[in-house]
């Protein structure tokens, strides 16, 4: 017969508190913005320790316009002088890749709409030969996916843009959007729509190059994204897999492609071609700072290397677990802590039970990070050991004390010091025993409430 206050009332007390705290916690979570902020930085450490070297035949490859090519071969125009990159997409359609994602905005410019003399017929010229190559080699080698035109204001352009985007999607183009989702001044995740570059590049290695199902995929619009800023209405978000990226996605400037093409060939291969100049399409990342086109490509190859959260259910149950084995552990070092305390032989030395205490909870920390790192090294799983992490440090340093004093003061009670004062206290005893269950019923319901709650926002989403 195991004794009031023995190893399974605490074990059972413990485990009511560390549901209750998971719960709360997860409750929490959903409901305050700056515990999710903390959790993207959580991610940002187990993503920044997941890199590796791209392989040497990747599929994958990001061909950027670096700031020397924009000034030398561009003289820093924006937009890019027409008759200049068809020049380098003839030699990027030469090298015969699969598939080429161009994310710049090659729509008719308003220089050549709007604009008069020579300067707007050479910019009419070189848009017309720029399409010409575009369509030739869609028709022929390459199937390719250009970025949707930048939003514009004047009327005249804006049909303009309509009715090329409308016969360049009739030639077979497609065309994707090109928004990446900014939270907390960093880039980690994409959007899941079916209309981005990322998610068109992925689908177009199941569409046939020809046919009806080709012109389809050409003509998909933009639909439910928002017209202003090309962000969905209600988005759906997926976070990138940076280590598929590291290691999937070869980059590389136009220079080096050049001075290498034999040995980096694109046959086969999908292309990214994009800007790696300047600071308007460069991002923070949990990696390094990336432009635009990298993270299209990122986005590209994490769909096909997904990484998954646990459930949400699996989640909270790992949670508790934890906090079971933690919240044991806590009330052992407390309970030394004030064993010494009450002992004047040991009472100088009772400090160390409450480092040990520490570097317990810094070691479990620093586990949890490694766990979630391994997770998503190897299987592509994403746990955030932030929640429990805030847990287990409100039980070793808060709860943990209470508990434990509470359990010396029960033990006491146990064996009064003698039947005189046990009667000459038996009054207080009995009114405040009303005042003790009445606070245990409202925790009791307190918790429970908090748990229901939990476990309807996990129901729900």
């Amino acid at each position: 017969m195991v004794q009031k206050g023995g190893w399974l009332t605490r074990l059972r007390r413990d485990a009511i508190a560390a549901t209750v705290l998971a719960c709360l916690l997860g409750v929490l979570h959903h409901h305050l913005p700056v515990i999710d902020i903390l959790d993207k930085f959580a991610f940002l450490f187990a993503a920044s320790n997941t890199m590796t070297s791209p392989a040497a035949d990747a599929a994958t490859v990001v061909l950027g316009i670096d700031q020397k090519s924009f000034e030398r071969d561009f003289l820093e125009q924006s937009p890019l002088d027409r008759c200049v990159l068809a020049d380098k997409l003839r030699k990027v359609y030469a090298a015969r890749p699969a598939l080429l994602v161009i994310d710049f905005d090659v729509s008719p410019s308003l220089a050549g709409m709007l604009g008069s003399g020579p300067g707007r017929l050479r910019e009419q010229a070189c848009e017309t030969g720029l399409y010409d190559v575009i369509t030739a080699a869609a028709a022929d080698t390459t199937r390719t996916i250009l970025l949707a035109p930048f939003p514009v204001d004047t009327p005249a352009a804006q049909t303009a843009k309509a009715a090329w985007r409308t016969a360049m999607s009739a030639k077979g183009i497609q065309f994707g959007v090109g928004t990446l989702p900014i939270q907390f001044g960093f880039v980690q995740q994409q959007y899941l729509q079916p209309d981005t570059l990322a998610s068109l590049a992925h689908a177009a290695k199941t569409f046939p190059r020809t046919g009806a199902a080709a012109a389809g995929a050409g003509n998909h619009e933009a639909g439910t994204l928002g017209a202003a800023k090309d962000e969905p209405v209600e988005p759906r978000l997926q976070l990138l897999n940076f280590r598929a990226f590291g290691r999937e996605v070869r980059s590389l400037s136009w220079d080096e492609w050049q001075a290498a093409a034999t040995a980096l060939p694109l046959a086969d291969k999908t292309v990214f071609l994009g800007s790696n100049y300047g600071i308007d399409d460069r991002f923070v990342t949990p990696v390094d700072e990336l432009y635009g086109v990298n993270l299209h490509a990122a986005a590209f190859v994490s769909l096909d290397a997904a990484i998954t959260a646990v459930p949400a259910l699996l989640a909270l149950a790992i949670d508790i677990a934890i906090g079971i084995v933690f919240g044991w552990l806590v009330g052992v070092f407390w309970d030394g802590y004030l064993r010494a305390v009450g002992n004047a032989a040991t009472r100088s030395i009772a400090f160390l039970n409450l480092w040990l205490l520490v570097l317990l909870y810094v070691g479990l920390i620093g586990m949890l990070g490694w766990v979630a790192v391994q997770l998503i090294v190897h299987a592509n799983i994403w746990i955030s050991p932030l929640p429990m992490a805030l847990g287990m440090a409100l039980d070793a340093f808060i709860l943990g004390a209470v508990h434990a004093a509470v359990h010396a003061a029960t033990q006491a009670a146990t064996h009064p010091p003698s039947t005189a004062a046990s009667l000459s206290t038996h009054g207080s005893t009995a009114r405040t025993a009303v005042l003790v269950r009445a606070q245990d019923l409202a925790r009791t319901a307190l918790g429970a409430g908090i748990v229901l709650y939990a476990l309807m926002l996990i129901r729900h989403h």
